[in-house]
């Protein structure tokens, strides 16, 4: 016979546990500014279902739209990683009621590979904060994401 204790523990645990965020990576043949605008709409329709809703973009913020939308010293993942900034810095709110985050400003992949771990510990703070996660992925030279 099972012990209702023992039961009535694993049950309550399940109950407060946070669930796992979701994770998406959207890779697309759209021009940057056309797949950026796409997955802003898809967050903001995402927001229906979860109450927080992050996108993550790892095309290293080198196009013109997030110059322009963004603020200038917006902190990334990889400032944290260097410690640099903190991880209040890194979220930027949209108006579409989604968060934005980037991997680094500019496409770094040494730098990247040098930090990899403390980035993913980074990311792993970060995602822990969100229901949904969506990664506007880039693929390099090499077919490989960052």
């Amino acid at each position: 016979m099972a012990s209702y204790a023992v039961d009535q523990a694993e049950g309550l645990r399940r109950m407060l546990e946070r669930p796992k965020p979701r994770l998406f990576t959207f890779l697309s043949v759209l021009p940057a500014v056309d797949k950026q605008s796409m997955l802003f709409n898809l967050g903001a329709s995402l927001r229906e279902v979860a109450s927080h809703v992050l996108l993550l973009d790892t095309s290293g913020g080198a196009n013109d739209f997030y110059n322009k939308l963004l603020r200038p010293r917006m902190a990334t993942l990889l400032d944290v990683a260097r410690q640099e900034r903190t991880l209040d810095d890194v979220i930027q709110s949209l108006p579409q009621g989604i968060g934005l985050a980037l991997l680094s400003r500019q496409d770094q992949p040494e730098a990247l590979r040098e930090h990899a771990a403390r980035i993913a510990a980074v990311f792993e703070s970060l995602a822990a904060q969100a229901d949904i996660v969506m990664f506007n992925g880039v693929l390099d030279a090499n077919d490989a994401f960052p």
